[in-house]
């Protein structure tokens, strides 16, 4: 899965509960499927998270840009 795969998942999973959210990250990111996440899992979770957030951020930034 790319970079750019897993920000649109994440972007469109923000729309739902935080619970699903949660189960969503979750299943994206238990990569063996043993329901379990590793710690090599959790490790490549938060590096994708804030690859999002930073995207996000940059997003921001060029939305308020263009207003100002």
């Amino acid at each position: 899965m790319s970079t750019h795969e897993v920000i649109r998942a994440l972007s469109s999973c923000s729309r739902g509960t935080l619970k699903e959210q949660m189960a969503f990250c979750f299943d994206m990111f238990d990569l063996d499927g043993d329901g379990v996440l590793s710690a090599v899992e959790v490790e490549s979770m938060l590096h994708n998270l804030k690859i999002f957030r930073q995207h996000q951020a940059q997003q921001d930034h060029l939305q308020n840009s263009k207003f100002q």
